[in-house]
């Protein structure tokens, strides 16, 4: 691919809260279109996360450009429950997602998405609960 072809960060599939019952793991998860390959950083409460035993961030290459990115939170409890908040980055430009979760009863997820491309923001937020 040449120059012409980067793309800066767009989320082909939104930021989701997803649980895996059998683990025990609630997992943030979008999928992105970037090149060339972006960086990722997640946020819990405005503080950078770090890869621990209880949070453990994951970015795959799918092919065509597209990234799976994640975030596995094992075990959550009441004090993990919050406002994450992922930005994803090159040399094109960047997008930024955010949810957040309620691990005290029913979950409420919802996310913002910004797209920062040539100086044009977009901005889009949507709230789903689930029970």
């Amino acid at each position: 691919m040449g120059i012409e072809d980067e793309k800066a960060p767009t989320f082909i599939q939104k930021p989701k809260l997803r649980e895996d019952d059998e683990e025990d793991i609630i997992i943030f998860e979008c999928v992105v279109l970037a090149y060339p390959k972006p960086d990722v950083a997640w946020f819990f409460e405005n503080k950078k996360i770090k890869k621990t035993a209880k949070l453990k961030p994951e970015i795959k290459e799918l092919g065509s450009n597209r990234y799976y990115i994640a975030l596995k939170l094992h075990d959550p409890e009441d004090d993990d429950s919050g406002l994450y908040r992922l930005t994803v980055t090159n040399k094109k430009g960047d997008a930024a997602g955010s949810i957040k979760a309620n691990f005290r009863g029913e979950i409420l997820q919802s996310y913002s998405c910004f797209l920062l491309i040539s100086n044009i923001l977009v901005w889009k937020k949507v709230i789903q609960n689930h029970k």
